[in-house]
């Protein structure tokens, strides 16, 4: 647990990468998924269109339970 923590909740969890993970099976997201973009965010002033998908191949992402705390704070 992190010290002066604000919160409780484990917010975030991180992979020790000096350790050798052995055992991952099914922990990759693979392959393509829809994606809705926010109008008036950068990213879709940059692709121009409000839907698009994403490609994976990564362990790691944003848990759909904090995405409105990070608006809030305006990270997104």
């Amino acid at each position: 647990m992190v010290k002066k923590a604000i919160t409780s909740k484990n917010d975030c969890r991180l992979y020790d990468r000096s350790r050798k993970y052995t055992q991952k099976g099914g922990t990759m997201r693979l392959g393509g998924y829809d994606c809705s973009l926010v109008k008036g965010t950068q990213i879709a002033k940059l692709f121009g269109v409000s839907k698009t998908r994403e490609r994976h191949r990564h362990r790691l992402e944003v848990q759909n339970e904090f995405v409105p705390d990070l608006e809030k704070k305006e990270w997104w």
